[in-house]
């Protein structure tokens, strides 16, 4: 018997970690042009990648995102995702 808390795709979540961090700081660069107001804002951008590193592979854990082989994708995996991202991101969101 297998165990249930497996994480079949590391690949994955290691993909998924470095897009978090990439694109939190790239939505913080692209919101505040990488002056002044970019450094003024770094400690804000740690503490939003700190907890979006946290939450999101969490909540995509819990929608079952690394437990599938993802070979062939379709129209009902696009709806996993949407259904597992959008609660990741509102979850982060309030934080």
């Amino acid at each position: 018997m297998r165990p249930r808390l497996q994480v079949r795709n590391r690949t994955i979540l290691a993909g998924d970690l470095i897009l978090i961090f990439t694109s939190v700081l790239a939505s913080f660069a692209l919101r505040l042009d990488l002056g002044v107001a970019f450094s003024d804002y770094l400690p804000s951008a740690w503490v939003m990648v700190s907890i979006a590193l946290v939450i999101k592979p969490v909540v995509y854990f819990l929608f079952g995102l690394y437990r599938r082989y993802w070979v062939y994708a379709s129209i009902r995996e696009l709806r996993l995702i949407a259904a597992a991202t959008a609660p990741a991101s509102v979850v982060v969101a309030l934080f």
